[in-house]
């Protein structure tokens, strides 16, 4: 869970401190194809969605140092924010891009990687419970 947070974290920063957002530099956006009011809208966007993606590696750390019983739950939002990022594809146009952008390489495999941190925080979260519940109480 720590390298999904790092990477999370990262992410958020380049696409908050980038002067492009990272939309050209990462994404390989060709904002110079746009009006000067474009690009500044699309670099806005970015860093909009830098700021989200930092709010979500915020509760990331915080679950992970104070509350390791939310992992299940925080593995759930991973499995919806990937799912849906890989199904709005088929209903938004993305913008227009010189190459691939690397989020499209890597959104399937984060989804099959969260459904499996899911599944595993799942039996690790149940395991515990069984233990808790099947130590016998000081009474």
């Amino acid at each position: 869970w720590w390298v999904i947070t790092i990477v999370t974290l990262g992410r958020s920063v380049a696409h908050i401190v980038l002067p492009d957002g990272g939309a050209m530099s990462i994404a390989t956006i060709p904002l110079d194809q746009y009006s000067l009011e474009a690009q500044e809208a699309i670099i806005t966007m970015f860093a909009l969605w830098g700021l989200s993606q930092l709010v979500v590696g915020l509760v990331y750390v915080a679950v992970l140092l104070y509350e390791p019983n939310y992992i299940p739950f925080i593995s759930i939002l991973l499995v919806l924010e990937y799912a849906f990022r890989s199904g709005l594809s088929f209903f938004k146009t993305p913008l227009p891009a010189v190459e691939t952008p690397p989020g499209a390489y890597v959104s399937l495999p984060l989804l099959l990687i969260a459904i499996v941190l899911f599944i595993a925080s799942m039996r690790y979260s149940r395991s515990q419970r069984i233990i808790v519940e099947d130590t016998p109480s000081a009474d």
